[in-house]
């Protein structure tokens, strides 16, 4: 008799893969990470994670009390998640980081790529591909080990509570009054 087992769904993960930029605007893939998502994962650092070997050049790593990670298994995202990335061995030239994202989507998720160096937010893609292009100048903190870090956010709907709602033509428009 054979017996059927469902088929295990592959876990949510990130994956950011860093890629440098050529002067001619070709790629090559210098490094990456993966992180997976999973009820049965700690965010504490522990053996179902891999630590980084460094190499001589570019490196990327995910930072978690203070132990650099390759491979980082965490528990399902709830509410506030961080992925401090570090960054180190880099050039003065052009980068890219191409974030893969799967299964992560759930209501109320967004997620964004943070650029200490620049200031500023991108979102991600939770369920797909985000590029980020940036440059590394001859600057100290455009090439800081802790420029970078995925940083999301849950959020819900806010309980709200109406005592009274009015609406009234006013000319050509419609007035709404609410408390």
């Amino acid at each position: 008799r054979l017996v059927s087992t469902p088929a295990t769904l592959p876990l949510p993960y990130l994956r950011t893969n860093l890629y440098g930029v050529n002067a001619d605007s070709s790629t090559y893939m210098a490094d990456g990470i993966l992180v997976n998502y999973g009820d049965n994962y700690s965010n504490a650092v522990d053996d179902m994670d891999a630590i980084k070997s460094t190499n001589t050049s570019e490196n990327l790593s995910s930072k978690t009390a203070n132990t650099l990670l390759v491979i980082e298994r965490r528990h399902t995202i709830t509410s506030k998640d961080t992925i401090h990335l570090n960054l180190t061995g880099v050039k003065v030239q052009n980068y890219r980081f191409e974030v893969m994202a799967g299964r992560l989507s759930q209501p109320g998720l967004t997620g964004y790529l943070i650029d200490n160096y620049l200031h500023t937010s991108t979102p991600l893609n939770i369920d797909g591909t985000t590029l980020y292009n940036f440059t590394i100048a001859n600057i100290a903190a455009s090439y800081a080990a802790n420029r970078f870090e995925i940083v999301f956010s849950q959020y819900g709907t806010l309980p709200v509570t109406f005592t009274t709602v009015k609406a009234y033509q006013q000319n050509k428009n419609i007035n709404v009054e609410w408390k």
